[in-house]
């Protein structure tokens, strides 16, 4: 005879299924987690890079909006420049260490930062000879001298770029 009970239906899931949809959640979990931290990380970059041209470019061209008004070079090398400007100041600018300095009538007498965390800095005089425009990292006659071209690198956080720029001195 057979039994007029029914089998009784199973209620919930098997060990096996739970383990699969926990296996399956950690996944997803550290696929999530690794997406949200390149993205940080990435926005982190983006940002120092944006601080390192921002800053750079700023030095830049302060340092060319002054040396374009100067009433003409003073001293000039391949780090350093100095040029007098047309209130009759003499305005140095000059790398030492990682720091872009300037001082106005060797005031102060350390320099006040132009720009920090710079890693290198050029400098290239123009001057006509008559005939060509001939240029040097250190040329003869300061004073000869009507353009320069010049080179700021800049490191931070990993980021680094090398911003460059010219300036005609309006005088010559």
């Amino acid at each position: 005879m057979k039994s007029l009970r029914q089998p009784a239906r199973r209620r919930g899931f098997t060990l096996i299924e739970m383990i699969i949809s926990g296996f399956v959640s950690v996944m997803l979990g550290a696929a999530l987690w690794t997406l949200m931290r390149s993205s940080y990380d990435t926005q982190y970059t983006v940002l120092n890079e944006n601080l390192v041209n921002t800053t750079t470019r700023q030095a830049i061209d302060t340092f060319a909006d002054n040396l374009r008004g100067s009433a003409g070079i003073t001293l000039c090398d391949g780090s350093s420049l100095t040029y007098t400007n047309n209130s009759g100041q003499n305005v140095r600018y000059w790398l030492s260490g990682t720091n872009l300095l300037k001082t106005v009538n060797a005031l102060p007498a350390g320099g006040t930062t132009v720009v920090s965390n710079v890693s290198a800095m050029t400098f290239s005089y123009w001057t006509w000879n008559g005939t060509a425009w001939v240029a040097s990292s250190t040329p003869g006659t300061p004073s000869a001298v009507s353009a320069v071209d010049f080179a700021v690198t800049l490191s931070l956080n990993g980021a680094s770029r090398k911003i460059s720029g010219s300036a005609k001195i309006r005088q010559k």
